[in-house]
């Protein structure tokens, strides 16, 4: 835990974990959460959570340190899971804010990498997502974790295209970014001495999400957590459609002052109990369904990918998700342009599995999100507020987000509308930016070999926002003044642009401000850099594959 620090000129004692103390005379410390909530009749004390797997007990861990150590001292959280109920989890990429998230929760980073089969993730590769194979057969892009470096606070895109027209992606990403030469060389984000949570480079994780959630319920449960193995079959609210007790099949109740809906699709408490309206993404993002095979590694396999993979195939795309001990495959596809069949044959074709040696599991998708995630006293997070296709590894993410967003308007039990109104902006506006996003990869490409790809190109609903955005584009590059802030920013829609050749049709800034010095200069400087972490970092098996006794001092 980090120390608690004065902030200067305060009397502010942050630390101590994630609690927030107050600093009086005779330094009397008096924990702000803790002990006045303790004396507020009307604060929360009861949080039921309805749902495990990934969400259910991400939820549970969180909210249990949500006001530091001393949160199960005043909040009594049961999560109630049913073995009849399976949860949706695969090898599961994820972006860099789980980091984050891991440490809130309390846990060691070498625990997780050994408990959930965990491996590092640098980015995403795309793969024939511009021109299908026939037509262009090193048709690759990247969407690395770094950020892309300025010139004189203008994005360097500007003097790639007045400096390098014509040249292929592939010298874009070589020039500005160090993730990519790491991904290529299959190196870990972390040097000998590297520090838990620590890095050389920005990254993030693959996991065995099966494996995560268990891990999480045997944490949260540890920590004092109730867990009821049993399933909700009623739901009693009260005159203001307030839930108040839930009924579950062994004859028990729980009552609950808030009540966090993590019961997946089914939406059982948000939507089939309090009537909130879903709506669909099916218009702009095409893929409902998704097909799942797990391989295992050969024996004597001896590198690691430290990436996602994203191949176009004829109707959607395959994820390749290296684990340290298996890979994790899936397609994700439109049921309305190939057979759930069809879809496994070319499956199985792709991953060169064509007599069915691996099991394979379907998943039907449903992409939309709900207008309210949090009604009356009852809150949604993950699956039962809504679904983005996984192509950007959103799913844990936002669950996260759900999360954070709770922890900054944590209400009593009044629930006070405006904490209520807020909280649902903010993460309509969180889903509507990430539907863009994804958007995006689609619509921007020339594939017209299938009908999935035609629909893509040609018929994909835009939002009004996006479209703005696509104009704007016409006349200038991305840059942070384009966005108010959100998940994807100018530096990933213009990995996306260069891979889409989709740049403006001038950029004046590189010609009218730039010295093409400077970015010259910039280049030799990213060359540098590349040349220090490589020299650094370690093979990705190999970190993965070293003793705790190797590991740097927390």
């Amino acid at each position: 835990m980090p120390r608690s620090k004065k902030t200067e000129g305060s009397d502010l004692v942050v630390g101590a974990g994630t609690r927030t103390e107050f600093q009086r005379g005779n330094n009397e410390i008096v924990d702000w959460f803790g002990q006045a909530a303790m004396t507020d009749r009307n604060a929360v004390e009861r949080i039921v959570i309805v749902g495990g797997g990934t969400s259910g007990w991400l939820s549970a861990g969180y909210l249990s340190m949500i006001y530091g150590p001393k949160s199960l001292q005043r909040l009594d959280i049961t999560l109630i899971e049913s073995k009849d109920i399976g949860t949706i989890g695969v090898g599961e990429a994820t972006i860099p804010t789980l980091r984050q998230s891991l440490q809130k929760v309390g846990i060691a980073e070498r625990d997780f990498f050994t408990r959930c089969n965990a491996s590092f993730k640098l980015g995403i590769k795309f793969v024939n997502w511009h021109h299908s194979p026939g037509d262009d057969p090193n048709d690759i892009f990247w969407n690395p974790f770094g950020h892309l470096p300025t010139v004189w606070s203008l994005p360097a895109l500007n003097y790639w295209l007045e400096s390098f027209p014509g040249a292929p992606a592939s010298h874009f990403f070589d020039s500005f970014t160090v993730h990519i030469p790491l991904a290529r060389a299959n190196k870990a984000p972390k040097a000998a001495d590297t520090k838990p949570y620590e890095h050389l480079v920005a990254y993030a994780y693959h996991m065995d999400a099966h494996l995560f959630g268990d891990y999480l319920r045997e944490i949260a449960t540890a920590r004092g957590i109730r867990r009821l193995e049993d399933t909700v079959t009623a739901v009693e609210q009260d005159e203001r459609g307030f839930i108040t007790r839930l009924k579950l099949a062994s004859g028990r109740t729980v009552e609950g002052d808030l009540f966090i809906d993590c019961s997946g699709f089914r939406s059982l408490l948000l939507q089939q109990t309090l009537g909130e309206g879903f709506g669909s993404f099916e218009e702009s993002l095409l893929c409902d369904s998704a097909i799942a095979i797990s391989k295992p590694w050969p024996a004597d396999y001896t590198s690691l990918r430290p990436y996602t993979t994203a191949t176009a195939l004829e109707a959607g795309w395959s994820w390749n998700i290296p684990l340290h001990s298996r890979e994790a495959c899936g397609y994700v596809y439109s049921a309305k342009h190939k057979s759930p069949e069809a879809a496994e044959r070319e499956f199985r074709r792709f991953i060169g599995d064509p007599d069915g040696k691996h099991p394979a599991q379907h998943i039907k998708m449903r992409t939309g999100r709900v207008d309210k995630f949090w009604s009356k006293n009852c809150i949604a997070i993950g699956l039962a507020g809504g679904f983005i296709e996984p192509l950007e590894s959103t799913g844990i993410y936002m669950v996260e987000v759900g999360l954070r967003e709770l922890e900054h308007y944590f209400p009593d039990k009044a629930m006070s509308p405006p904490l209520r109104d807020h909280y649902n902006a903010h993460m309509r506006f969180i889903y509507d930016q990430t539907k863009d996003f994804i958007c995006y990869h689609y619509c921007m490409t020339e594939r017209e070999d299938t009908d999935f790809w035609r629909d893509n190109r040609h018929a994909l609903k835009k939002s009004d926002d996006l479209q703005d955005l696509l104009k704007l584009w016409e006349s200038k590059v991305p840059s942070a003044i384009d966005f108010t802030p959100r998940t994807f920013n100018h530096d990933q829609y213009s990995y996306l642009m260069v891979g889409h050749r989709a740049w403006p049709k001038r950029h004046p800034a590189a010609r009218d401000v730039m010295d093409p010095e400077d970015g010259a200069r910039l280049i030799e400087l990213v060359a540098r850099k590349k040349q220090v972490v490589m020299s650094q970092a370690l093979d990705h098996l190999a970190w993965l594959e070293r003793q705790p006794g190797e590991e740097a001092a927390a």
